[in-house]
């Protein structure tokens, strides 16, 4: 049996009795303003029980069968329910209704989520940049790639931009989409860090999520393992959620597994090698017993081993990690490394 399709579509438009434009979209007999990053998130495929207007949450699967959206809303006031959306129509009027919001704001005009700021869904220029390269991207690809060929796998990368501070600031990027953020050393577990990143080593279902806090907030690596059709490249597909400090749209996008964990690992380590000016032991401590501290925590066999294709035999055993006693083996140690691991 046939399912009836919704035509709605998304606008950007200045509402009866509003002064200032917004995204709109025609739900359950009204008219709701939409949360742009949220629509953002769903061109992607990743809107899942987010909020997407007012009062309404909402689950959007973009279906593989090229012809199909199918949307689970859960509303404030009325409930749960579901819609099937022409795909087409519903992408190609939440990207055009976008490319406009995200213009508008760029040339400095009010929209009216700058009167909503307690809603926490206004949306600053850089953020606007930020998505329309987003939007751009997206364009380029194939929705649900099957195989290497038809999947576009871009370069992950991570790394500190001064020297470690307390907060310290590091870019994270996926292809030409970045993001800046801060690690900050009171609300981080580089243990934990280590964990995570080692739990995503294994495939499914051993999806893993990386946390690096600024203050009490953190960036999220979310890193899905993703299957292809007659390949044996392991492949992440990769989400970047911002802090609460640094409202943003996420960064999406497919990483070669090995290529983003070594970057990853590499960067994070590469924390503890630069030098600090000598305020610093007066600040925090003395820096070469902190930065040791953190690099035991951070280094990791297990990581080291995945990276380079060593696989462990049933009945083999490796070492968990290596002890690092002096500054001067930690910078040796850190310079094989990146002789070994940098892809």
């Amino acid at each position: 049996m046939s399912v009836k399709k919704s035509t709605s579509t998304f606008r950007f438009r200045k509402a009866k009795g509003e002064d200032a434009p917004a995204i709109w979209f025609r739900l359950h007999g009204r008219d709701v303003m939409v949360y742009p990053l949220a629509l953002y998130d769903a061109l992607w495929g990743h809107c899942r029980n987010e909020r997407f207007c007012y009062g309404i949450k909402a689950d959007i699967l973009i279906c593989r069968d090229g012809k199909s959206t199918y949307c689970e809303f859960f509303d404030d006031d009325f409930g749960y329910y579901t819609i099937w959306y022409m795909q087409d129509t519903f992408i190609d009027s939440a990207t055009r209704s976008l490319t406009d919001f995200c213009a508008a704001v760029i040339r400095g005009e009010s929209t009216l989520y700058n009167k909503h700021e307690a809603l926490e869904v206004d949306v600053k220029p850089q953020a606007a940049e930020d998505m329309l390269v987003g939007l751009q991207e997206l364009a380029t690809r194939v929705r649900y790639p099957r195989s290497v060929e038809d999947m576009k796998i871009e370069r992950f990368a991570f790394g500190f931009t001064e020297p470690y501070n307390g907060d310290t600031t590091f870019v994270v990027r996926i292809g030409n989409r970045k993001f800046e953020s801060y690690l900050s050393d009171w609300s981080n577990d580089f243990n934990r860090i280590r964990l995570d990143i080692e739990s995503a080593l294994w495939g499914y279902p051993n999806n893993s999520s990386i946390r690096l806090h600024y203050e009490d907030d953190p960036i999220t690596i979310e890193l899905i393992h993703y299957g292809l059709n007659n390949s044996d490249i392991p492949v992440f597909a990769v989400a970047v959620s911002p802090d609460y400090f640094h409202p943003g749209p996420k960064i999406f996008g497919f990483c070669e597994a090995r290529q983003l964990i070594s970057a990853l690992y590499l960067g994070l380590l590469g924390i503890c090698i630069a030098e600090v000016d000598d305020s610093f032991d007066e600040c925090y401590g003395k820096w070469d017993d902190l930065r040791l501290e953190i690099y035991n925590h951070l280094q990791s066999c297990v990581i080291e081993d995945y990276i380079k294709h060593n696989e462990e035999e049933e009945d083999g055993f490796r070492l968990r990690n290596r002890v690092i006693n002096t500054v001067a083996e930690m910078k040796a140690d850190y310079q094989r490394l990146q002789e070994e691991l940098a892809m």
